[in-house]
């Protein structure tokens, strides 16, 4: 039964590693990267405008 317990543990842990600590740091990656991607594009659509105004 040690053995089984053990297994159990380790299973639960794994999970609680996964969830609570790499699922939101990789959720929390790629939000900082749209941010930056959302931010070059505002710079190229400004740089656009300035080159084409009137």
């Amino acid at each position: 039964m040690l053995v089984l317990a053990d297994a159990a543990l380790a299973v639960t842990l794994v999970s609680l590693a996964i969830w609570v600590v790499l699922f939101p740091v990789l959720v929390q990656g790629l939000i900082a990267y749209a941010i930056v991607l959302a931010r070059g594009e505002k710079r190229e659509n400004d740089a656009y405008k300035a080159r084409h105004s009137d």
